[in-house]
């Protein structure tokens, strides 16, 4: 091209060399976007497939129509008439766009289609201060239709679709080449149904609003545990279920990402826990099962028996009193599976101070108090 340009050639084969080199450069943008899209073709993206490849063919058969020379001028004319119907889904019959390259101010470029002197169709655009590169689909110099935006190693930052400048319906964000977010947007935020995958090897898989998780959704951690409930900007909210990597399970309220409330805990083991909760502990009345068969009744504090409370062993014998950090201590009674019974003080989880001992094994009397 070149050495055609440095030549002698009239100015009608040079002319002639322009068309023929601008239209080789269409059609490899035409076999670019033909390869782009059928990757792009994944479950939850809704391309209307069928519509791109008519756009594209009606493109490629139009080319030469666009670069037909005009005898009065050495400028390539506006083709076909002035009463495009400008619909973002369709091209059709009186197709009145042109070709070219614009180089602005602040270093950005765009080369594509153009209409109404806006950048409408499909056209790349690079952006000179975030040195990345925009290939897609516009409306009055808006990104608007699917596109992809590729950073300055050529890797895939996103590609969906956009409306009047901005990421909305479906689309697919990534880092480092790889897959950070797939699914609904709205005005350049996460919104709707997504799924997030974390570096740390999370994932989560449920509604956004306005990038944050909002909404109903599940999130899985790479050690095996999950979240499944609801969410207030990025925060368990209310009811919810987590499940642990030892197996362990909790069903019941969650507030700033900490069990609180009421809730119900099961041990892989076989024990439950079911009451109240502060700080992720058993705090306030609550049961607790094991799976011995051993049951206490009572009140906790971060997550120990402190307070009144009756601890049942499966055998039959009771103890119930008062309790501090999971030891009897102060008044308490013990009755023995097989009759005996012990009321008085405790101390440290042992028998302490005045004394009222009764015993009906072999006797079967009342309780004699001293």
């Amino acid at each position: 091209i070149e050495e055609k340009k440095n030549s002698q050639t009239d100015n009608n084969d040079l002319y002639k060399l322009k068309i023929k080199e601008e239209k080789y450069y269409y059609l490899g943008l035409i076999s670019l976007i033909r390869k782009e899209y059928p990757l792009t073709l994944r479950k939850r993206l809704i391309v209307r497939i069928g519509i791109i490849n008519e756009e594209l063919d009606i493109i490629n058969s139009n080319i030469e129509e666009y670069y037909k020379p005009n005898p009065s001028s050495e400028v390539t004319p506006t083709p076909g008439d002035d009463t495009q119907n400008d619909d973002d889904d369709s091209y059709n019959e009186s197709y009145n766009r042109t070709l070219g390259t614009y180089t602005f101010s602040s270093g950005d470029k765009y080369i594509g289609e153009h209409e109404k002197n806006k950048r409408n169709g499909f056209g790349i655009y690079y952006f000179k201060s975030s040195d990345n590169t925009y290939i897609g689909k516009w409306k009055d110099d808006k990104k608007h239709g699917y596109g992809v935006i590729y950073n300055n190693k050529k890797e895939k930052i996103f590609e969906g679709h956009f409306k009047e400048g901005a990421k909305n319906g479906f689309g697919i964000q990534y880092k480092n080449n790889i897959i950070q977010y797939e699914g609904e947007w709205k005005d350049d935020d996460f919104t709707g149904y997504g799924i997030y995958h974390y570096a740390n090897g999370n994932t989560y898989k449920g509604t956004f609003k306005e990038s944050y998780i909002d909404g109903y959704g599940r999130l899985l951690h790479k050690d095996g545990s999950k979240y499944e409930g609801k969410w207030v900007k990025d925060i368990k909210d209310e009811y919810g279920i987590s499940t642990f990597p030892h197996g362990d399970r909790y069903e019941g309220r969650s507030v700033n990402n900490i069990h609180d409330g009421y809730g119900k805990y099961y041990f892989v083991t076989g024990g439950i826990y079911e009451g109240e909760w502060k700080d992720d502990n058993y705090d306030g009345f609550g049961v607790y099962k094991y799976n011995s068969g051993n049951k206490y009744v009572g009140y906790f504090k971060k997550g120990k028996y402190n307070g009144l409370g009756i601890y049942t062993y499966a055998s039959g014998g009771v103890l119930k009193g008062e309790w501090e950090d999971q030891k009897l201590k102060g008044y308490g009674i013990q009755i023995y599976s097989k009759g005996g019974q012990y009321e008085g003080e405790w101390d440290d989880d042992k028998r302490n101070g005045i004394l009222r001992l009764s015993t009906i094994n072999s006797l079967r009397l009342p309780c004699i108090k001293i």
